[in-house]
């Protein structure tokens, strides 16, 4: 109330009198922290009072210098969410503020306030919403489309600045900029960087197509056809692809695009965008109706006709992968409010996004409280140029001499590197947008800056080190309306509402650098204050008074805070206490929550700044509901004096009407969350209502013992491998290192790894506490047996231990035989302790899970092993077939494309088929119990009621049998029907269900395969594949990373199958085939590893050591040339599988899976298993990055003559001329060419004068739509007026008049008055030629 009363005040003055009290406050005779706050707190009072005067003050002062860029920053976004009216004068104040040199010399803050001018003209001149925005029908139209100075001087300048700068990234910023406007001249400018010409990158080409957001809701017709073309061009990049995908959506598209686009799937290369694609209509297509304010929305017709067209899309299995966009909405009916909000993320490719928008609907009104996106490009480039810049010297890396000379012929010409695009982009309450980019134009002054910090700590310590002061003062009102409506009864209706929040904080922040390790402290007292008011009423014509009911809605908080951080004796320390001045002052609200309706007259006065609730005469609304009071003191068995206090008129205040409350929102914590602002009393029926409500939560330094906290945290890493140990040391603590090393040595592993923390909690004051909690956690190996420990532990509170192991079958990769007859199981073991000690109350659960002989049987004479056994077949009939025939046959790339579709078919069963002898269908266990506490008892016959009614509706039969203390219980799963049948034997009874529903979210878990861990699988099931990409080498084919398979036979040299050309982790695996057998070689760093199979058995060596692992067993080894983890493990039909940091091989004597475990890449891949970039499209270039007629061809080129067996010549380039991956671009400035002749035309001008339609007696210029005037000159028109009815006869000189013909009989009509009209001369395009 009292912001709003100071902005009120403020928007009476003029700019004069806002000088003078600027220089008043300036002047106050108090200390420099205070007066400082004082004149934020003013300035920023000016701003949003949002006056012509005062937007007139604060350009004024930006432009003197008077505040710094930081804060010109904040206000100049803020502009166009005050401006009450836009006048052309406040438009040309802005526009010069934008040129003046306080803005140039600043480059963030030039694109900030360029963004904010382009806002302020899209909300004043061009958006539909403007009218009603701004009191238009009081004051006129204060700019529209066809105004001079929008289309002949704003649009010209900012498009002159675009065609005249070099620099991508102000380039990127004047896109962006030029696009908010949302004219229609803007289109011909954007759209030849939509196209991909003028010399833009994709950078440029993505942000010219998402600046088109606000010209494509009204030009939908133009822009529609656009977009579509750039959707579905085959050769197109991903990322301009995905971003007119969005922009189509926003234009409302017809069902046939979504047609087009669903089936367009079957055919799409680009894997990452087929995701981006599916995830997209699935999404829409499970938003129910009910989820919707509104059936006519953009978002729920998109939806309609995504679940129409779904099924006609090629499915992709998962719930969440590397490319995404996600739509969730709500609907709460009860509270008359909702929510949409948009995800969307691309992890893959040269571009890295991420964008999300959260939209609220409060009944018919819908605000954007905050949509932001960020993008990365070229972080490999800027990492490169921080070592240029920096010059920072590392350790020369251990690189083996094969894989250096590997490197340097994959790295000869792949030395071009992504741009540095990096950026962030924000746009709050729709009309507040920041904009923060790092490009490779202004990274290296950022690192020269760094650079002289580093060669000179000194400068660094005197502008980090010390006591800084910490004043900050910010106002916001989010919803600045006033609204005047005229009503039929003759009565105005008066509606306010104003949302304003001050945020406040005050302190210091002191870093002590005069010890070896620097300590931190932080003293601020931080207040914010936010409140929803508004009031509707009218003003009574006999006693002048506004009559007015309302809502005050009331938020605040209040913490004032010591906080220090520092280490000691190898401990972080972290220091919490209220301020000094707090300690013995009263109690303190720290938070406080209210509801307030109200009633108010009040007399109307000219100038009145109080606002109703500040008014003698309101008064609070009662219900017929007593006021209640509650309160629940808190805090006192550690020293703090708290009291929560609530005081509400709802009708019953106990569990059941929390219940209603909570059902209001669906029972979801999100929702609760998101609106908290709709928190109010409810009835005794469960319905919302606007009774008083009123929370606050109170600390009372007085009464509270501790006035101190203090935390000390501690943490040790250790990990074992056999027959070696090794402890890491973090925040070193000696004790808890060797308490890890005991835990381990007790668990006995081969290997494995774990951390023990320790935290210290003290409270200190007149009665001083100290807790101290430690954390031990451990995963470890031996042999086929997984061991897991985890405890936490507190002597005087609390003790919890969980202990288990977990017995593994043997692994079984491709021997389907074997696998039939081997029995498939896991058992395990779980041991929960708790209490004082953890041998006071224990729970035991073991048994085992494993796949029955009914289900083996079952598989085995299934479809799919007849199709797998099928292919293996054929794949063996035809590779003779085609061993046999010569490739110049013709019949030979018939019988190679059916080799291909075999291998295929080969692949996914045959894989598919060991899944299922994996996939386990029957689990047991036993939960037994021993000295159990009451509580717990009394838990545990609560959850077995709970269990037992929800399964009710599934119950088959009953049984008893003898009570016991234990719990037995028996699952089958059956696949085909995602249902299962339990046993449930507790107490004196055993019931059996029967079809019992697995949820959705428990098929990412259930059924269980026995050979994964659970992460594993989960995340594989998350992702609907697998986690990692996968290259198959083998049966005469190398199926790729990104699934494209081709025909290639592997000779006696070695061939590069893949390798990451990045200088940070350099690998390469390399392969060839001898006497029908595979050789594999894998290099990283100095570690080479060998894979071969001689005799009867497969061998694996590492660093020319060769490791001894028996059949259905497995081993760690430390190579000890690069201090490189490997794992081996050896299956039971001899598949070796060596899994490394960055790769797993899986090797059989004629084929090799390859998977790639980097998630975040650095440099190319490049090889025989292309490029694993989520795209078919030239997945397979050659050596030197040309694209070739045949991926054969391709695969040659990374042949290593120097390895054959049989000398040879180089083959390390592509035959021929080397072409480039190239992008097609449609020709989309085609479909909206401006046609310069066309752009003035003579026609009668039509005015309309009381009942009477009056013509232009000759033909005047116009400028047709999209042109504007050149130059321009005052003349005088004739007109001839002819009533309206008279005028309707003439139908066709009117249609003559509609098509601008020119009628002759006009110049001879009786004149029936003259005017001055400033006609053009001449017309042109706002982008084409200079406007001065």
């Amino acid at each position: 109330s009292h912001v709003l009363t100071l902005t009120k005040l403020l928007s009476l003055l003029k700019v004069g009198q806002l000088n003078d009290l600027y220089g008043h406050v300036k002047e106050i005779p108090v200390q420099e922290q205070d007066k400082e706050d004082v004149r934020q707190l003013f300035l920023e009072a000016v701003v949003a009072s949002g006056t012509d005067e005062s937007i007139k003050f604060i350009t004024n002062l930006i432009q003197e210098g008077e505040i710094s860029p930081a804060q010109s920053g904040i206000y100049v976004a803020f502009l166009p969410h005050y401006i009450q009216t836009p006048t052309v004068q406040v438009l040309e104040d802005v526009f010069n503020l934008i040129r003046s040199q306080a803005i140039k010399q600043n480059r963030l803050l030039k694109t900030n306030a360029e963004l904010s001018f382009a806002v302020l003209l899209n909300r004043a001149c061009v958006d539909r919403s403007r009218v009603e925005r701004f009191p238009v029908n009081v004051f006129g139209d204060f700019c529209n489309t066809r105004s001079s100075n929008l289309a002949t001087k704003y649009i010209p300048y900012f498009a002159n600045l675009l065609h005249s700068t070099s620099s991508g990234g102000q380039k990127g910023s004047l896109l962006q900029t030029i696009g908010i406007i949302g004219h229609e001249s803007i289109i011909p400018i954007l759209l030849p960087y939509v196209e991909g010409k003028s010399g833009s990158s994709l950078s440029l080409q993505r942000l010219a197509i998402y600046s088109l957001e606000n010209a494509a809701k009204a030009h939908r017709e133009k822009l529609l056809p656009v977009m579509s073309s750039l959707v579905h061009n085959p050769s197109g990049d991903r990322s301009v692809r995905i971003a007119a995908l969005s922009m189509l959506l926003t234009m409302k598209p017809d069902l046939v695009h979504f047609q087009r686009l669903a089936t367009s799937l079957w055919h799409e290369e680009d894997v990452e965008f087929h995701k981006f694609v599916y995830s997209t209509l699935k999404s829409l297509s499970q938003i129910e109706q009910t989820s919707e304010p509104s059936q006519y929305t953009t978002l729920n017709q998109n939806s309609e006709k995504a679940k129409v067209v779904l099924d006609l899309a090629k499915p992709i299995s998962g719930v969440i992968s590397s490319a995404m966009n996600h739509f969730v909405t709500e609907w709460l009916k009860e509270l008359e409010v909702g929510y949409e909000f948009q995800g969307a993320y691309v992890l893959a490719g040269k571009i890295k996004t991420a964008y999300a928008k959260l939209e609220y609907s409060l009944q018919q009104l819908k605000f954007t409280p905050v949509e932001f996106s960020f993008h990365s490009m070229g972080a490999a480039t800027l990492a490169d140029r921080i070592k240029q810049i920096l010059n920072l010297e590392h350790e020369e890396m251990n690189v083996h001499p094969e894989l250096s000379k590997i490197m340097s012929i994959l790295r000869k010409d792949v030395d071009q590197k992504s741009p540095i695009n990096i950026g962030f982009w924000a746009r709050i309450f729709s009309d507040i947008q920041m904009d923060l980019s790092l490009t490779d134009d202004n990274v290296d002054p950022l690192l020269q800056t760094l650079k002289e910090y580093v060669k000179n700590p000194r400068y660094l310590k005197q502008k980090v080190c010390g006591n800084t002061p910490i004043n900050f003062v910010k106002v916001n009102n989010w919803s600045p309306s006033e609204v005047l409506i005229p009503s039929e009864v003759g009565l105005p209706i008066l509606m306010e509402v104003h949302m304003p929040t001050v945020v406040y904080t005050e302190g210091d922040f002191n870093l002590d650098c005069s010890k070896s390790l620097p300590s931190v402290s932080l003293n601020v007292s931080q207040k914010v204050s936010s409140s929803l008011n508004g009031y509707i009423g009218t003003i009574s014509p006999f006693t002048r008074e506004v009559i007015s009911t309302g809502i005050d809605q009331q938020w605040s908080f209040d913490l004032p805070l010591e906080v220090s951080a520092e280490m000691k004796m190898g401990k972080l320390v972290l220091t919490s206490s209220t301020s000094a001045q707090d300690t013995s002052s009263n109690p303190k609200q720290l938070v406080s929550y209210s509801i307030r309706p109200f009633s108010s007259i009040k007399p109307l006065e000219v100038i009145d700044a109080n606002p109703p609730m500040a008014h003698k005469n309101t008064k609070i609304i009662k219900s017929q509901g007593d006021l209640k009071t509650e309160t629940y003191p808190f805090g006192r068995n550690i020293g703090l004096d708290l009291l929560y206090e609530a005081k509400s008129e709802s009708d019953i205040k106990d569990f059941r009407s929390v219940i209603d409350q909570l059902s209001l929102y669906k029972f979801s914590p999100l929702n609760v969350f998101l609106y908290s602002f709709t928190s109010t009393a409810i009835t005794k029926n469960g319905q919302p209502s606007c009774r008083f409500n009123e929370l606050r939560l109170k600390y009372d330094p007085r009464k509270s013992n501790t006035k101190r906290v203090q935390l000390d945290f501690s943490m040790a890493l250790a990990s074992k491998h056999k027959h070696d140990t090794s402890t890491f040391e973090n925040l070193q603590d000696h004790s808890i290192q060797q308490k890890l090393q005991q835990v381990i040595h007790r668990a006995d592993v081969d290997s494995g790894s774990g951390f023990r923390c320790r935290l210290g909690v003290n409270f200190e004051g007149t009665s001083s506490k100290a807790y101290t909690f430690f954390f031990t956690a451990l995963k470890g190996e031996k042999n086929l047996q997984e061991t897991w420990n985890l405890h936490f532990e507190n002597e005087d509170i609390f003790n919890l231990c969980l202990d288990g192991d977990a017995m593994l079958p043997t692994w079984t990769a491709w021997d389907l035989q074997g696998i039939h007859t081997r029995d498939a199981r896991i058992s395990f073991n779980n041991r929960v302790g708790f209490g004082r000690t953890c041998q006071d109350h224990q729970i035991e659960m073991f048994g085992s899970g494993y796949v029955s002989p009914d289900r083996r049987n079952e598989i085995h004479v299934s479809k799919d092993m007849y199709q797998c056994e099928k292919a293996i077949r054929e794949v063996h009939r035809m590779k003779r077939n085609l061993e046999r025939k010569d490739k110049t046959m013709p019949d030979y790339l018939s019988l190679e494309k059916q080799l291909l579709n075999q291998v295929e078919v080969k692949y996914d069963m045959c894989s598919r088929l060991v899944k299922e002898y994996q996939t386990l269908d029957k689990l047991k266990f036993r939960v037994t119990f021993r000295n159990i506490p009451q509580y717990v008892q009394s838990y545990g016959r609560l959850t077995e009621t709970l269990v037992k009614s929800y399964l009710m509706p599934f119950v088959n039969s009953l049984e008893t049998i003898p009570v016991q203390d234990e719990i037995d219980v028996e699952l089958d799963f059956i696949k085909h029907s995602n249902t299962a049948n339990i046993k449930l034997a507790v107490g004196g009874s055993a019931l059996r269900y029967a079809n019992i529903r697995l949820p959705d979210r428990l098929t990412y878990i259930l059924p269980m395969k026995v050979t994964e861990t659970v992460v594993d699988q989960f995340l594989d099931n998350l992702v609907g594949q697998d986690l990692y990409s996968v290259c198959n080498i083998g049966d005469s084919t190398v199926r790729t990373f990104d699934k494209k398979i081709y025909k290639f036979d592997l000779d006696d040299c070695y061939h590069v199958l893949t390798a990451h050309t990045g200088q940070m982790r350099p690998l390469a695996v390399l392969g060839r085939k001898v006497d029908g057998k595979l050789d594999v070689l894998m290099y990283m760093l100095g570690t080479e590893i060998f894979l071969s199979s001689n005799g009867p058995e497969n061998k694996v060596t590492v660093d020319n050591q060769t490791i001894r692992v028996e059949r259905g067993e497995d081993q760690d080894v430390i190579a000890a040339t690069s201090n490189i983890s490997v794992s081996i493990q050896r299956s039971a039909d001899d598949v070796l599988s060596v899994k490394t940091p960055y790769l797993k091989l899986i090797y059989a004597r004629d084929w090799l899976e390859v998977r790639d475990h980097t998630l975040v890449r650095h440099g190319r891949v490049q090889g025989l298993c292309g490029d694993n970039d989520g795209d078919r499209r030239a997945d397979v270039q050659s050596a030197d990055s040309c694209v070739t007629s045949s991926y054969e061809k391709a695969a040659l080129s990374f042949q290593l003559p120097y390895t054959c067996q049989t000398p040879r010549p180089a083959v390390l380039q592509a035959a021929g001329s080397c072409h480039q991956v190239s992008i097609e671009h449609p020709a989309v400035t085609k479909l909206n060419r401006v046609d310069l002749r066309k752009c003035a035309q003579r026609r009668h001008s039509v005015a309309r004068q009381g009942n009477k339609l009056c013509y232009s007696t000759v033909p005047v210029m116009e400028c047709t739509k999209g042109c504007v005037p050149r130059a321009e000159q005052w003349r005088n028109v004739s007109f001839a007026c002819l009533p309206a009815a008279v005028a309707k006869v003439l139908q066709q000189e009117a249609v003559d008049l509609r098509n601008g013909k020119v009628i002759p009989k006009l110049r001879h009509m009786h004149k029936t008055y003259d005017t001055e009209m400033l006609l053009p001369t001449s017309c042109g395009h706002p982008a084409l030629g200079s406007f001065n």
